[in-house]
């Protein structure tokens, strides 16, 4: 005979947590609506600005719309150079390039400009998400270097590239001459990503850190970039392009749904993150570097001026515009200003309580993480599973006679097996 008695569990805690859902719906609706209205802007934009009467150049910052051109700061000899924000968007950080490079740091209204390093060859800064922290390009034989923010404690690592921090703060990928590796953020558990192919390159985490896209050969130099992607603990290799022209510099959206990049150089695609839905955007121009707003709906990028300039990495050469993620809406940002690199602030982050959920029953443990998207296994907003180890072990679940409890005891509840 079986019988159970349960009091924790009740109708009372399922009309809660359906209030919750509900009121979390909402609040994603409303922002999605005053998105579409126009209420809530999109976010700025980071440039570098080559003005033509000086050899230097600055940091620019302008609205979406390319409105409110505002400059940061500005050289006559030094350039200014690898504007980006910091993952809250309250700050910038920067390469002044003269003879030698030094990585700065500025509030994002130009404010409290800051000389973080000051050895000589540093370049490519990436902000930690908590902001105690940068990593960039370091040394003439481009090592990955850490410095706090604030200028102490800067290390060296190996040699190295392109850092990018994992969402959560707690990794760097980058990559070497030819392949990805992964590292603890104070350089320990250094892991080679991927394997089997010639070479892999440039990485970019998606915003929950299970995912990462990036370019590779895979078996000879002679051969075209394709873009591939991967989960973030080197499992599920996935080709997702193959072309005869090189497919590069793929970057994910927000939601993790679309990957942006750039064929031969030249022209913007946009697909699904399975390779799937491929569309054109740009053509008969050359374009590059695109970037994603943080809705998900428009898409940044440089265009080079004329094919008569021939020195690509001068900023006097390129000119920003923006597109509708779906090909229309083309429009141009920069004309009097010579501008390149482009780089959206990043969306205010409302962070959430995710709890872990190591056995995927959608019910997690008591330990959690307070983030702005799931990741790994802090993925779920409902605790109350006192055994994560087992999926047929949760809240609700129906009991049988196994001489266990499967719905598990919550708040004083009094379950028994007979």
């Amino acid at each position: 005979m079986h019988k159970k008695e349960a009091v924790g569990y009740s109708i009372r805690d399922r009309k809660k947590n359906k209030k919750n859902i509900l009121m979390f719906s909402f609040f994603w609706i409303l922002i999605f609506i005053l998105i579409s209205m126009g209420v809530m802007a999109l976010n700025k934009i980071v440039y570098r600005n080559d003005p033509d009467s000086l050899q230097g150049s600055g940091v620019n910052t302008m609205n979406s719309d390319g409105s409110a051109k505002t400059t940061s700061i500005l050289s006559s000899t030094a350039n200014y150079d690898s504007a980006r924000w910091s993952p809250d968007g309250t700050q910038i950080v920067f390469t002044r390039k003269y003879s030698y490079n030094q990585i700065y740091k500025m509030n994002g209204d130009g404010t409290n400009v800051f000389k973080v390093t000051d050895l000589g060859w540093d370049d490519k800064p990436v902000m930690s998400p908590d902001g105690t922290m940068i990593a960039y390009e370091c040394g003439t034989t481009t090592y990955i270097c850490t410095v706090n923010s604030d200028g102490t404690n800067r290390i060296q690592y190996n040699l190295g590239k392109n850092p990018r921090w994992s969402p959560d703060g707690t990794k760097i990928g980058y990559n070497d001459d030819y392949h990805i590796y992964i590292m603890n953020k104070d350089g320990t558990n250094n892991l080679r990503l991927v394997s089997g192919l010639y070479m892999d390159i440039n990485p970019e985490w998606s915003s929950d850190g299970t995912k990462i896209v990036f370019m590779a050969k895979i078996s000879s130099p002679s051969e075209q970039y394709e873009i591939y992607i991967i989960n973030s603990d080197g499992t599920n290799l996935i080709r997702l392009t193959s072309n005869s022209a090189a497919d590069e510099y793929p970057v994910l959206s927000l939601d993790g749904t679309k990957i942006v990049w750039q064929r031969a150089g030249a022209n913007i695609y946009v697909m699904n993150s399975d390779g799937s839905n491929v569309k054109l955007l740009t053509s008969g121009s050359i374009d590059q570097s695109p970037q994603w707003s943080s809705d998900g709906t428009k898409i940044l990028f440089r265009r080079l001026k004329s094919a008569s300039c021939t020195n690509t990495g001068d900023g006097k050469c390129w000119t920003i515009l923006v597109i509708n993620s779906d090909g229309t809406g083309i429009t141009g940002l920069t004309t009097s200003y010579s501008a390149w690199g482009p780089f959206w602030q990043p969306a205010p982050c409302t962070k959430i309580r995710y709890y872990e959920d190591i056995d995927n029953d959608g019910y997690g443990s008591a330990n959690f993480q307070d983030l702005c998207f799931p990741s790994g296994n802090y993925k779920v907003t409902q605790s109350g599973d006192c055994n994560d180890n087992n999926a047929n072990i949760r809240p609700g679940i129906a009991e049988v006679c196994n001489n266990g409890d499967d719905d598990i005891v919550r708040a004083g509840a009094v379950q028994k097996e007979f």
